[in-house]
């Protein structure tokens, strides 16, 4: 997801534990606009300059040879990518995935679950509107129950 890659990248600058947080690392490494004060910090955000330029020459690869690097020559990065992944969260690249985003890594994990008729899934209220729909499919598609806890 792009906070790993971010915190990939950032990582390689600086050591994690200097990096300061507030205005002074928001106007060196985000583009975003110095009046803005960002409080939905879940659905939308702004990658570091570091990772949009890294995505940029990856784009621009993309662009030199689009018929090598969509018959799979971007899987070496991937490859590469999960390698340094796994050395940074002391985890096994084989068993990283990366995922477009959350919504789409929740979906794919909630419908590859061993689900049995009569099993129970629980949420909050506040569960954001992918998970209630995927929750729902599983429902009306595989007999589960599903319990919403309200929060207030």
């Amino acid at each position: 997801n792009m906070f790993s890659c971010v915190v990939l990248v950032l990582s390689r600058v600086m050591p994690l534990n200097d990096i300061p947080f507030g205005p002074e690392t928001r106007n060196q490494s985000f583009m975003m606009s110095p009046t803005l004060l960002n409080f939905n910090h879940g659905s939308f955000g702004s990658a570091p300059k570091q990772v949009i330029a890294a995505r940029r020459l990856y784009e621009d690869q993309q662009e030199a040879s689009p018929d090598v690097w969509m018959r799979g020559g971007y899987e070496k990065i991937i490859d590469g990518v999960r390698a340094d992944l796994g050395k940074f969260l002391n985890a096994d690249p084989r068993d990283l995935v990366l995922i477009e985003n959350a919504s789409s890594g929740v979906n794919a994990i909630l419908r590859s679950l061993p689900i049995q008729p009569g099993d129970i899934f629980i949420r909050f209220s506040t569960a954001y509107g992918m998970v209630i729909n995927t929750l729902n499919w599983l429902s009306q598609t595989q007999n589960v129950t599903v319990i919403t806890i309200p929060v207030l």
